[in-house]
Formats: structure tokens, C-alpha cells, sequence
């Protein structure tokens, strides 16, 4: 008697093609983790760089416009008599075509003499050499000049005590009688963000308050400021100057 042989019960893939593409492929245990690791890279890492880099190349290409054209605003007529030739052109382009560059008058070490300076100052460079913060350098004709530059004043009054000449006064009221003063060309305002000169104040004398447009531009308060200089060191744009003003209500 011959046996039969029982059917295998596997389909064969060729003579059933259809069911062999059925099955579903398995799924990769993998694939899940490498979506949310290329998620995270790209939402921590990639997208705040170029961020950055987007905001920081805008504000550079904002100062260096600003030192090629100058500050924005309508430009100077020559008609405006001695505050016209007085002015201090900061843009290249009044370079070029021959405007003339007023000089910014020196500014002495805190408590001076101002008005008696050059008479009474022997220029024998101590208080250079006692400056601490070594903002005191030697000027024109070999007077000494605060260079804002390298820091900012202590007010130590190391100057002032090792001048062997009457050339400082420390009984005034304030060290100096200056103001501070923000120019066009600050980042703020020309909306870019920065913050620069608020950071740097000790006294927290500088606050930004919004302005028409919603530019948060700077505001010196000056009952709070004390002329140290730190902010003018700290602005990348060179836009905060001291000028001549009432003495200053907070001595240091």
C-alpha cells in the first residue's frame, strides 16, 4: 500500500506571490530614537545658531554702514553758521569731501582744575602712574587725559593724592562736571538689540523705555550718574560720548 504524503502547510512564494506581499515588514526598533535625537538637534542646536548668526550679521552690517555713510539722519547744511563748522563729523564720507573734524576737548583726570590745568600741571605723569585702572595717559603736549578706552574711573582719588601740584580740587562737588550722552549711531536705535551700556553702569543709571514703534531706546538718567565711563568702553558702536553738563547731583 503507498503512503500519501501530507501537503506542506507553507504556501510556496512563488506559486502564491500575492500572500508573500502581504506580510507587513517589521518595524525598525531604531528609527523612532534617530527621529527624536534629529529633533532635539535640530530644536537645541542648529535653530538658535542660526539665530544668532542671523541677529549678529544684521548688526554688523548695521555699524559697519554706520562708520562708511555715518550716522542716519538728514545731513548738516552749511548755512547752520558756527554749529555747523563746530561739529564733529563721524562719517567717512565728511572725510572724504573736506568737512572739518572738530576735535573733542580733553578730558583731565576727576576733581582738576579745568580752567587752570595747563598752568598748574607740571606734567610729571604721577597720576598716570597711580591710576589703578590705567585710564590716565599722556596727551597732547604731554598733559595727562582720561582714555575712557581702557576702563573706567574708580573714583580712588590716587590721581588726586599724589599730585604734588594744586592742579585738583578735592572739595568740589563731583569729580567732573559732564554728562553722558547717546548718539544716532546706538544700536538700540537703529533696532538692533543691545544692551551693552545699561550692562556695563554700575549705577543703573541707563534704562531703556519704549519709544514711538516699539524701539526700546536708552535713557540716561542723570541724577544717578556718576561719569565713571564704564558704558562708554562698552558700547560697540561708540555712540555714548561724556560732554560738558551740570556737575552730576550723585557724587560718587
Amino acid at each position: 500500500m503507498s503512503r500519501r504524503h501530507s501537503p506542506d502547510p507553507s504556501p510556496d512564494p512563488a506559486r502564491f506571490p500575492s500572500r508573500a506581499a502581504a506580510s507587513p515588514p517589521l518595524p525598525d526598533p531604531g528609527a523612532k530614537r534617530r527621529e527624536i535625537a534629529m529633533f532635539l538637534v535640530l530644536a537645541v542646536v542648529i535653530w538658535p545658531i542660526l539665530s544668532v548668526a542671523v541677529v549678529g550679521g544684521y548688526g554688523f552690517l548695521v555699524w559697519m554702514s554706520q562708520l562708511i555713510m555715518g550716522p542716519p539722519g538728514p545731513p548738516r547744511s552749511e548755512g547752520d553758521g558756527a554749529m555747523a563748522d563746530e561739529s564733529v563729523d563721524l562719517g567717512r564720507r565728511g572725510f572724504l569731501r573736506g568737512r572739518r573734524r572738530a576735535e573733542p576737548a580733553p578730558l583731565r583726570p576727576p576733581w582738576a582744575r579745568t580752567e587752570r590745568f595747563t598752568d598748574l600741571c607740571t606734567r610729571c605723569g604721577a597720576c598716570a602712574d597711580a591710576c589703578p585702572e590705567g585710564i590716565i595717559r599722556r596727551g597732547d603736549g604731554g598733559f595727562p587725559e582720561v582714555d575712557f578706552r581702557r576702563g573706567e574711573c574708580s573714583f580712588c582719588a590716587a590721581c588726586a593724592e599724589s599730585c604734588p601740584e594744586p592742579v585738583f580740587d578735592r572739595a568740589a562737588a563731583s569729580p567732573w562736571a559732564l554728562a553722558v550722552r547717546i548718539g544716532p549711531s546706538c544700536l538700540a536705535i537703529n533696532r538692533v538689540v543691545c544692551r551693552s551700556c545699561r550692562d556695563a553702569c554700575p549705577e543703573s543709571a541707563i534704562r531703556f523705555a519704549l519709544a514711538p514703534g516699539g524701539v526700546a531706546v536708552p535713557v540716561v538718567e542723570d541724577d544717578a550718574c556718576t561719569g565713571c565711563g564704564a558704558c562708554l568702553a562698552a558700547c560697540p558702536a561708540d555712540a555714548v560720548t561724556l560732554q560738558p553738563g551740570p556737575e552730576t547731583a550723585h557724587a560718587p
